[in-house]
């Protein structure tokens, strides 16, 4: 009796440690631990970084540009402008006049461009000089049409011929009907100023 009680106490520890280890199994798993995400960065604004412009990329639209033309051009610049008045600035990095009266073109041209104004400007200066009068335009914030024309070629000096430019700066303006209206010539004495070329824009916006 004593060896069947004995026996009967075994098979009953081993069914509570089967029980014991089955229920640890099946518990669910801890419901606080999540797969883990990629981080996720956010910028605060106005803090990203600038962007690289890929090499070659073209120049935005209002960027100060310089174009090496001929005479035929120019004309054809002028005559696409028909209904509006031009005002053309004839210069040359040479030449201190022009470069100290150049920034009055630039304010006309912020204050009239809405008005129906186009200004334009023209450099007679050789291709050396090309990165020299880029830079002054630049550096006057000049974003309208600016030419460069050599001064000593045949068809450069016809151009100037028919025009009768001796003297530079030279300024000049075209009425709507695209007909020049008035060149102002400066000379060793420099008879004229923007204020002058301002006067003349103002009469002919009235008309």
């Amino acid at each position: 009796m004593g060896r069947v009680a004995g026996c009967f106490a075994a098979v009953m520890l081993v069914v509570s440690i089967v029980s014991c280890n089955e229920t640890s199994s099946s518990a669910p798993a801890n419901t606080n631990t999540s797969p883990s995400k990629p981080t996720v960065f956010s910028a605060a604004p106005g803090s990203a970084p600038p962007i690289t412009p890929a090499t070659g990329a073209s120049e935005s639209s209002d960027s100060v540009k310089l174009e090496a033309v001929t005479p035929t051009e120019v004309d054809a610049a002028i005559a696409a402008q028909h209904g509006k008045i031009v005002v053309i600035d004839i210069w040359g990095t040479w030449c201190i006049p022009c470069k100290k009266e150049f920034p009055h073109l630039v304010k006309l041209h912020k204050e009239h461009a809405k008005d129906g104004v186009v200004c334009m400007s023209i450099a007679l200066d050789s291709a050396e000089k090309h990165d020299s009068a880029l830079r002054f335009l630049a550096e006057t914030g000049a974003k309208f049409s600016n030419f460069r024309m050599e001064q000593d070629e045949a068809a450069s000096s016809a151009w100037q011929e028919r025009y009768k430019i001796q003297a530079l700066p030279v300024v000049l303006v075209f009425g709507r009907d695209g007909k020049l209206v008035r060149k102002f010539e400066g000379d060793t004495k420099y008879t004229f100023t923007y204020d002058d070329v301002k006067k003349l824009v103002a009469d002919l916006l009235k008309k």
